[in-house]
């Protein structure tokens, strides 16, 4: 888990460096970091197999846009990421889970 959360803070860093927006980078490093703890606290009850794959395919993502230099799709993919993230969330704690 400690590996996951060092995958995804270093993935953060970088992604916060390709803005060149300093208040966009400063509200987004806030945002991210208390969000993540909650993330974090119920990692280890979701199905780990599908969390480490949603962040090896974000990654996946985020290198193949800025290969072709689509900078405007990192933030289409991490919000997209995001979104998806919350919403296994929220099927854990609604009890719609495995």
């Amino acid at each position: 888990m400690r590996a996951l959360a060092q995958i995804s803070h270093r993935l953060q860093d970088e992604i916060l460096h390709l803005s060149g927006n300093a208040e966009y980078r400063q509200v987004s490093e806030v945002l991210y970091y208390k969000t993540i703890r909650a993330y974090l606290e119920i990692l280890p009850e979701l199905n780990w197999a599908a969390e480490v794959a949603a962040q090896a395919d974000e990654i996946t993502e985020i290198l193949a846009s800025l290969a072709a230099g689509d900078i405007r799709a990192v933030g289409f993919i991490r919000r997209n990421h995001i979104a998806r993230t919350l919403n296994r969330i929220t099927s854990f704690m609604l009890g719609d889970h495995d």
